[in-house]
């Protein structure tokens, strides 16, 4: 698993290296790009997945159906101690739903990111870094960052502009509930965005079961069944 652009590092010779020096290990070498989004979780969160296997190749055709799409409203504490933002900001009087299912709502008022701006300019990349802008809770979260700093984890909810809290954090991840959390509140920020989608992964570990690309109970391998590409 990494990030999307892993796809584009070096013009694209840097994923070709590592596919080769896997097939060249006797490996089954499949890839794709998995979102996120499409495992229940509202997170806009693209990662190239590679799946190596030393009998049939794996087939990612059946993860290429999940579709399960959530907003990241169902996944907010109702109640708690939040942290509203306090530096002045910019809303959009009109909102625009994204392909990813990003909806960006405003952005903090940074000056050089401001100067000779129209105000609900949609020129997102150009204009307004991601850094500095405001999500709806209507619609999915950008990829969790691995550093608090880095000024995202800021959403627009019910008319208030807050930060995500940790335990919003690990639930849009998909964690459990009753994950145990541990040390400074920084480095557990870190922790979750350095962390998997883990409803993603759960959905490619059961497929790689239901392939039968793992050993039985006994030890012994599988028979395999090669796929029809008719």
């Amino acid at each position: 698993e990494n990030v999307k652009h892993l796809r584009y590092h070096d013009k694209g010779r840097t994923l070709r290296v590592i596919l080769q020096s896997l097939e060249e290990l006797g490996y089954h070498v499949r890839w794709t790009i998995l979102n996120a989004s499409n495992f229940g979780v509202p997170q806009n969160r693209e990662r190239v997945i590679i799946v190596c296997t030393l009998q049939n190749p794996f087939s990612f055709v059946p993860l290429a159906m999940c579709h399960n799409r959530v907003v990241l409203r169902d996944f907010l504490d109702q109640e708690g101690e939040f942290e509203y933002m306090t530096d002045a900001y910019t809303l959009l009087p009109k909102t625009t739903l994204q392909d990813s299912g990003l909806i960006f709502a405003g952005y903090r008022n940074k000056r050089i990111r401001t100067v000779g701006v129209n105000p609900d300019t949609l020129h997102l990349s150009r204009v307004h870094k991601q850094p500095n802008r405001i999500y709806s809770a209507d619609g999915v979260h950008p990829a969790l960052p691995s550093q608090e700093s880095s000024g995202r984890f800021w959403i627009l909810n019910a008319g208030q502009v807050r930060k995500l809290t940790l335990g919003e954090c690990c639930r849009i991840m998909g964690f459990p509930e009753n994950f145990c959390r541990t040390g400074a509140i920084g480095e557990q920020y870190r922790q979750v965005g350095n962390s998997v989608c883990v409803p993603m992964v759960a959905a490619i570990g059961r497929e790689i079961v239901k392939q039968g690309m793992l050993p039985s109970a006994d030890g012994h391998r599988p028979r395999f069944h090669q796929e029809s590409t008719a």
